[in-house]
């Protein structure tokens, strides 16, 4: 998840006997006014599997405890016995009225051994409720109605337990009303409909353009057949819009289970004006935004990716000529696994003689932190819905990604409810003052390239920053830079002046604007500034970016003489070609400049080369080295002509191995779709077969990961662990770090935390506050690793504590390590052991075990 949550539970500790034997009660979930009786077993199995001799009393109560007399049935049991309780007349009393549903029925017995007296107890709830059938809208249907269009959502009818209802065939009635009175009243009735109920109970609502109803809500009433008493209500308010503009998506395939990873989802929208572009995106809490393109037509397909699972948000839209914003969404849910991590747990025989010796088997993923607890198995008869389960976590994670549907009723409204800010010239109100909002005393121009990023913001926060940047400008058109630069290579790579007016100039260039006066006399200033200093610009880097910028600003003869001296420096081998950079991250950013300049050329066949390499240095996430030279890379990549007709399917195949497809498209071209094989491993399989099938050009990249010993570059970073306090209940490492080559840019230093110990946040939060420490910005706690973010490092050695307590029972600790990072270029990076000699040669119990 994007975010955290914790849940909260209690628990009692009291002195006990384990139990020797389990006790179940086996009855039904619920009943109705209408049952006459309550039935079920009572079994009483030893934790050896023999059957428990002796006498059980059964008692039946409500609740609350209120003033329904208590029944009690007294009968013996060898293992097992059935139970049947006469309940007509009980029923009938006026202590178990209809309204009486959120008070359920208590059934508790006790079984009393024969042989030694002991007694065990049980306790189940029977739920009461007026009718045998619960009838709800499905998560994700609409609650609200949109006028002139069609209503479509999905309606579950089932056992109020949520089983099926077992081969009935009465139907759905739907009445669509003004009036949100008891079902028989006619008043104010719109339409009626009756819907069959398939087997699985999931029924498809589609009704028939609802009216334009300009206030108020309209009421769907629904009951099952002629039962009256499984009525419900269900509210839906009217969605606004200004100009009475309507969009509406509707999954092609409703009912259907959940899809697949590699699979496809169809959708229609409706209410489209033709030729109208539509923009769509598909938002995932836990990945962000995973997929998102443009399209035309109004029947498309959503590819389903492993990023999408448990659930995910469709959202579409499109802008109106008045400037309205239009929009829908849908949520889907993915069959894959919430869980990533497989955890296996086996033993190497099922019975053991005491004092025997036995193996347990533990499978993982790498680097797992594994917990091993064995305990008696009489304890686990105290076990009440205390565990933590798989099912539990699903349901967890699928109510945290469920839309606050109700809250839809306009379309500020449904951004709102899905997490999504739309920064855009289009008329839907948001608060935008602090678009460009920064704590630092001076916002670096460099930091972020706010004109670069997005093509549709509103005028005034453009201009703003126009404006700021013009002011800014020396008076031979250069620009100063105010405050700190985070990404030293903006400020010219190598000493030169030119890399952070060009950088500029891009951005002013390559942003919407109006032909203000100003702009375009800065614009002229600056290019004038570059080409008098680009025959002495000596490395790639500064070279790559400017004569980008004399491109973009129409100095065409300055920018060809640039050009030249450009590739000249290229290093070409093996088919492929790059400008190197000093390290790796700087390599690809320059060579990626380059590649956008042979695309503003024409130069696409020229470039394939280009493109070979760069393809070459991406990690097997899809990104590069950093996070300045991935934005650069896939901008680069991204500038390669795409054909409208590009449809790719990739295929992969092997033995043993479940078949895994992609479906590539313009729309969806510049998303990575990581797989995972080593997941899907199965036994006997050596080799994949990839194919692919279609029109255009994809890429497709294995990648191998195995583990080899940690290697440094000890050139440039320092880094010393001091440990101040060593005890079995905590430790405060000192945290040092320095450069020796001058000042870097953004860096981080990680302490690795042992296993045991966890972060003292407080004391974490203190440390940022105090602003002791020089350019500490913040920390964070991630991977298992405490971050420090610094906005440099020099030659004074940075000193910063970071603390940790112990967390569960442990010792003879494994090394752990504490490491300094360039951020921009994390090839450059040094570590060094944290010695906790103590916890590394001891195992404590409790904290008085160790020295305080």
């Amino acid at each position: 998840m994007m975010g955290s949550d914790t849940e909260q539970k209690s628990f009692s500790v009291q002195e006990y006997l384990l139990p020797l034997f389990a006790v179940k009660i086996n009855v039904t979930s619920y009943i109705t006014v209408k049952d006459t009786s309550v039935g079920g077993r009572i079994t009483a199995i030893y934790t050896y599997g023999k059957r428990v001799k002796g006498e059980v009393s059964i008692t039946l109560r409500r609740k609350s405890g209120g003033p329904v007399p208590n029944r009690l049935t007294t009968m013996k049991v060898d293992g097992e016995v059935g139970f049947d309780l006469d309940m007509k007349e009980y029923l009938n009393t006026r202590y178990l009225s209809p309204t009486s549903e959120d008070d359920p029925l208590v059934v508790e017995c006790n079984v009393t051994e024969t042989l030694t007296g002991r007694v065990v107890s049980a306790r189940e709830e029977i739920g009461m409720t007026k009718s045998a059938v619960q009838i709800r809208l499905a998560k994700g249907s609409p609650r609200t109605f949109k006028p002139g269009m069609d209503y479509n959502a999905q309606v579950h009818v089932a056992r109020p337990d949520g089983s099926p209802l077992d081969g009935s065939t009465q139907s759905l009635s739907v009445i669509v009303s003004e009036d949100p009175s008891h079902f028989w009243s006619r008043q104010g009735s719109i339409s009626a409909h009756t819907f069959a109920v398939p087997a699985n109970g999931i029924v498809s609502l589609h009704i028939p353009t609802l009216p334009d109803k300009r206030e108020g809500a309209i009421f769907l009433k629904m009951t099952y057949g002629d039962d009256v008493d499984s009525l419900v209500t269900v509210e839906l308010n009217r969605f606004h819009s200004h100009s009475h503009s309507y969009l509406q998506i509707r999954r092609l395939d409703e009912g259907q289970s959940a899809p697949q990873p590699g699979s496809e989802i169809a959708y229609s929208c409706e209410g489209v004006p033709s030729e109208q572009t539509l923009h769509f995106q598909v938002v995932n809490e836990r990945s962000g935004v995973v997929s998102m393109g443009t399209t035309t037509v109004r029947t498309f397909l959503v590819d389903v990716s492993d990023a999408m699972a448990p659930r995910s948000t469709l959202i579409v839209y499109y802008v109106t000529s008045a400037g309205e914003l239009v929009v829908d969404v849908a949520s889907f849910d993915v069959a894959r696994d919430v869980l990533a991590n497989k955890v296996s747990v086996t033993f190497d025989t099922e019975e053991r003689l005491p004092g025997g010796k036995t193996s347990v088997r533990v499978k993982a993923a790498p680097h797992s932190y594994v917990g091993l607890l064995a305990v008696d198995q009489s304890v686990l008869l105290f076990k009440s819905g205390n565990d933590l389960s798989i099912e539990q976590v699903t349901a967890a994670v699928g109510a945290k990604s469920t839309l606050p549907i109700a809250e839809m009723t306009s379309a500020r409204a449904t951004l709102q409810a899905v997490g999504v800010a739309m920064l855009s010239d289009a008329c839907i109100p948001h608060g935008l003052d602090a678009v460009f909002e920064d704590s630092r005393d001076a916002a670096s121009p460099m930091v972020r390239a706010p004109l670069r990023t997005r093509k549709h913001f509103p005028e005034n926060v453009l201009s703003t920053a126009q404006q700021w940047l013009i002011q800014q400008q020396n008076e031979d058109g250069s620009f100063k830079e105010p405050g700190k630069v985070i990404h030293s290579e903006m400020k010219g790579g190598m000493k030169s002046p030119a890399s952070l007016t060009a950088y500029v100039v891009i951005g002013l260039l390559e942003g919407e604007h109006h032909p203000w006066e100003n702009v375009t006399r800065a614009v002229d200033r600056a290019a004038t500034f570059l080409e008098s200093h680009v025959a002495s610009v000596q490395d790639a880097y500064s070279l790559a970016i400017t004569t980008y910028a004399l491109h973009l600003a129409g100095r065409n003869s300055s920018a060809d003489r640039a050009f030249v001296r450009l590739n000249a420096m290229a290093k070409v081998e093996g088919g492929t070609k790059h400008w190197p950079s000093g390290l790796t991250s700087h390599s690809v950013e320059t060579t990626a400049y380059v590649l956008i300049v042979y695309s503003y050329r024409g130069m696409a066949k020229e470039a394939a080369g280009i493109v070979q390499w760069l393809i070459s240095q991406r990690s097997a996430l899809g990104g590069f080295r950093s996070t300045q030279d991935t934005v650069m890379a896939l901008q680069a990549l991204s500038c390669q002509g795409l054909s409208e007709a590009m449809r790719v399917r990739v295929q992969v195949r092997g033995d043993h191995l479940n078949e895994r497809s992609w479906q590539v498209t313009k729309d969806n071209s510049s998303l990575a779709e990581p797989w995972e094989v080593e997941k899907h491993w199965p036994p006997g399989l050596v080799a994949l077969n990839i194919t692919a099938q279609g029109t255009g050009k994809a890429h497709v990249q294995v990648v191998v990961s195995y583990n080899s010993p940690a290697q440094t570059n000890s050139s440039r970073l320092v880094i010393r662990p001091v440990v101040l306090q060593e005890t079995a209940c905590a430790i405060t490492v000192n945290a040092c770090a320095m450069s020796t080559n001058g000042t870097t840019g953004m860096a981080l230093v990680q302490v690795e935390i042992p296993t045991g110990f966890t972060a003292n946040a407080v004391e974490l939060k203190k440390v940022v506050d105090d602003k002791k420490h020089r350019d500490l910005q913040r920390t964070e706690v991630k991977d298992g690793k405490i971050v420090l973010y610094f906005d440099k490092l020099d030659s004074q050695e940075n000193c910063v504590p970071v603390y940790m307590d112990r967390e569960h029972i442990g010792g003879k600790l494994a090394q752990v390590y504490a490491h300094v990072v360039d951020y921009y270029s994390p090839e450059i990076r040094q570590s060094a052991p944290i010695r906790l000699d103590k916890l590394q040669n001891s195992f404590f119990k409790t904290c008085q075990d160790s020295d305080s």
